[in-house]
């Protein structure tokens, strides 16, 4: 009878002992997975938050200057039908109607070119508001994730300790010592 006591005393030491070493394994294995991965998760969405504000910085660049060669082109465009034009006009006062005509004819093409150029300058410049309005507002989302960082970081360590104690409750094995010592076997379900 003391070797049949002893045995299950054993055994009852044994599953606690692997209870521990089990929790234990879990634990430390469940710290190894979650150590750091919220500062890393944060600091990998903060990295591309400003990835995509340099690109959108280097978007607006690209469209100043896309408006300046607009401009420009615009105003070239601009002085070459206004040349045209006084061509036109010296031509028709000589009585060169041929001189005229093709004057004539280069100017419309150049008011038309000034005339689509801008037209387009004012699409550039739409478009530019527009995207100054979105990089400002990255701008504004970034800070505002830089500030939230650490209350996310402190929700992150609450949720890990929540986790904590339902795997604290999950890994209790209340079956196992009670089933070897002959007892009842409580519902494990």
């Amino acid at each position: 009878m003391f070797c049949a006591g002893s045995s299950a005393f054993r055994l009852m030491a044994m599953f606690d002992n692997l209870r521990r070493a089990f929790r234990e394994a879990v634990d430390n294995f469940n710290r190894e997975l979650e150590r750091d991965a919220v500062p890393e998760a944060m600091d990998g969405l903060l990295k591309g938050m400003e990835r995509e504000a340099v690109s959108a910085r280097a978007g607006l660049e690209a469209l100043k200057e896309e408006l300046s060669l607009a401009r420009k082109r615009a105003a070239v465009e601009q002085r070459e039908a206004e040349v045209c034009r006084r061509r036109e006009e010296l031509a028709r006062g000589i009585g060169d109607s041929e001189t005229a005509d093709i004057a004539a004819s280069f100017g419309e093409k150049h008011e038309a070119r000034c005339h689509v150029l801008t037209e387009k300058r004012k699409a550039i410049e739409a478009e530019l508001r527009l995207r100054e309005s979105e990089f400002s507002e990255m701008l504004d989302q970034i800070k505002e994730a830089r500030a939230n960082r650490s209350s996310l970081e402190a929700t992150a360590g609450r949720t890990r300790a929540h986790r904590s104690r339902v795997r604290e409750k999950e890994l209790n094995f209340p079956c196992f010592p009670r089933a070897l010592d002959g007892g009842p076997v409580p519902d494990c379900a």
